[in-house]
């Protein structure tokens, strides 16, 4: 594939020493989705094709989950309107799961994914 062969070129010509780390990110406000896991799968691509080529390589993904409860999404009760503006870490999960939060909650979901694809990457929150 071209555009991997570019990107990891360059990522080995910028770095061509030491670890090189994949980062990628987002917010943990509601159900994954195709998009989420489109950035996953390049960064593993990525990630795989430097290790291919003899580079130690990691995918790091940032869980935002300080990020503010904007909107309730459809799939989440209606009551949940009273925590909006609150850090996603702060608002209780949906399913009612003592000790989980909002944003444990539906993360869960994309490590279940990453697992089934056989994604390597560390969640850092």
């Amino acid at each position: 594939m071209q555009w991997l062969n570019t990107i990891v070129d360059e990522l080995i010509a910028r770095h061509p020493d030491g670890e090189i780390l994949i980062e990628s990110g987002g917010s943990p406000s509601g159900t994954y989705h195709l998009g989420h896991m489109r950035e996953l799968v390049t960064c593993d691509a990525i990630m795989l094709e430097l290790q291919r080529r003899g580079r130690a390589a990691k995918h790091i993904y940032f869980v935002d989950d300080l990020d503010g409860f904007r909107k309730v999404p459809g799939n989440v009760p209606e009551e949940w309107s009273q925590y909006l503006g609150m850090p996603l870490c702060d608002v209780p999960s949906p399913s009612g799961a003592a000790g989980e939060s909002y944003a444990d909650h539906f993360l869960q979901g994309l490590k279940d994914s990453c697992t089934a694809l056989h994604i390597d990457v560390e969640f850092v929150l």
